[in-house]
């Protein structure tokens, strides 16, 4: 079979998705998913529902999962209907597991020029380093753990210690592929930085002061948490950290009491407690012995918490961690309270995604945050697309149904469905925030809304500063 030649690098989505079943297991989940498709007649939300069950993840990681095979070429949708691609059938009835390898590479960035990394053995931390030079940035290695799912299942690449390394299959399917080749690494990121910031004036500093107090405050964390003369700081510290992700939290350290107490105000049924105890150490780094575990659950006990968690400098070793799923603890590190709150200050997320964090005992792992955080980033890009598109063709040719948007798009959002764009599209409509305006005809048959552009992008902007302002006024 012929290898599909990748669009160009441009075009390529960056983001990839995990799939249940471990590293060995991505492309017998892929296998199944395919295998209820070809039975016909399946929307998004069906799938979902199939997903949610099949595999007993949550609807957020279902739908996530599901917008990357659509992504990346190896599932399609037709009016609403999804279907196999026809390569993917071939592999279902020949096994060949280089197909979907292939296909992804076409769509997704670093899946064969991680394979060209891999021609001497690579750790993932090198790995995450080489994928800078693409123009790839990633603070930490999920994206590039997610790639080595679908290659090591595929047998493409093994485990070889602590590092990863081609398997003969490998080096075969390398040898069919065409590769990106970076022109360097500075001009990479500078193309993508620009790229990333082609909003208001107004809107990129806006942007770029949240993103200073989120890395002033980080660094602080990071310093607090080995400054043991001064445990009170790193509490305050991390008070701050959990009140700019939108918790009511409190600095409560005194004797009999958590260091900090946080609850997520969603309402009588849904919202949580967390206790929280902060560790500093001047070593840098926090062991067993150093935690009081009962202490930890009276603490829980007292303040009617759903969740404790444990936050110190570098938390580790087997027996810190098997403690901690015993006690019902979540164990994480400044590092990571640090790289939370970056995250936090370019793309917030809401109370119900970051309870995913505390829900975990013993080490948390920040890939559900990863997830949230790149769906949200989709959503953005697609509602600048949606703005331009109408910018562009609305007064040429007057109002646009989403499907006119749809097939106005072309390739430049793959992957994006007309429901997809008819939510985001009636979402922009509402007064609130008014960037389009909505005409409905109730005339014979379903009714048939259109659209049209309302507003410029800088008063968009404006209104959404605005909307923030009035909220945050009543809130105080």
């Amino acid at each position: 079979m012929e290898i599909q030649q990748p669009l160009s690098w441009e075009e390529r989505y960056a983001g990839s998705s995990p799939m249940p079943g471990g590293y060995a297991g991505y492309l017998e989940s892929l296998r199944a998913i395919c295998a209820r498709v070809e039975e016909g007649n399946l929307s998004f939300e069906d799938l979902v529902a199939y997903m949610c069950g099949r595999f007993e993840i949550s609807e957020t990681s279902a739908r996530y999962r599901l917008a990357f095979l659509r992504n990346a070429g190896l599932l399609h949708q037709s009016d609403g209907i999804f279907s196999v691609d026809e390569r993917i059938r071939q592999w279902m009835q020949n096994g060949r597991d280089y197909i979907p390898i292939s296909i992804i590479h076409s769509r997704i960035k670093f899946i064969g020029e991680m394979l060209r990394e891999l021609e001497e053995p690579k750790s993932t931390d090198e790995l995450r380093r080489a994928a800078s030079g693409y123009g790839l940035v990633w603070q930490r290695n999920t994206q590039v753990l997610n790639r080595r799912g679908w290659l090591q299942s595929a047998k493409l690449i093994e485990g070889a210690g602590n590092r990863l390394r081609l398997t003969e299959s490998g080096r075969q399917l390398l040898s069919r592929l065409t590769n990106h080749v970076p022109t360097g690494k500075k001009e990479e990121l500078r193309e993508l930085n620009v790229g990333q910031n082609s909003e208001t004036p107004e809107l990129r500093s806006h942007e770029s002061l949240a993103s200073s107090a989120g890395d002033r405050l980080a660094d602080e964390i990071i310093v607090a948490s080995t400054t043991s003369a001064d445990p009170g700081r790193f509490e305050r510290l991390v008070r701050d950290a959990f009140l700019k992700m939108g918790f009511v939290a409190k600095h409560l350290g005194t004797p009999g009491s958590t260091d900090v107490l946080l609850t997520a105000p969603l309402g009588q049924d849904d919202s949580y407690r967390v206790a929280i105890d902060a560790k500093t150490t001047a070593s840098g780094s926090l062991s067993d012995n150093q935690v009081d575990w009962q202490t930890l659950k009276e603490h829980r006990a007292k303040h009617s918490a759903n969740y404790s968690l444990l936050v110190a400098p570098n938390p580790g070793g087997e027996r810190l961690m098997n403690r901690a799923r015993t006690f019902r603890v979540a164990v994480l590190s400044a590092d990571q309270l640090a790289d939370l709150c970056r995250r936090h200050a370019r793309t917030p997320l809401n109370l119900v995604e970051y309870e995913k964090l505390f829900a975990m005992h013993g080490e948390v792992d920040l890939g559900a945050i990863d997830e949230a955080t790149e769906h949200l980033v989709s959503l953005q890009r697609l509602a600048s697309l949606l703005s331009r598109e109408l910018i562009e063709k609305t007064d040429r040719f007057g109002r646009m149904t989403a499907r006119d948007v749809h097939m106005a798009f072309g390739e430049e959002a793959k992957g994006v469905s007309q429901e997809d764009i008819q939510r985001l599209l009636e979402m922009l409509a509402h007064p609130l925030i008014g960037i389009v305006h909505a005409f409905t005809d109730n005339g014979a048959g379903e009714p048939i809304t259109d659209f049209v552009l309302a507003t410029s992008r800088a008063s968009f902007a404006q209104n959404i500063r605005l909307l923030a302002d009035s909220v945050a006024c009543a809130d105080s």
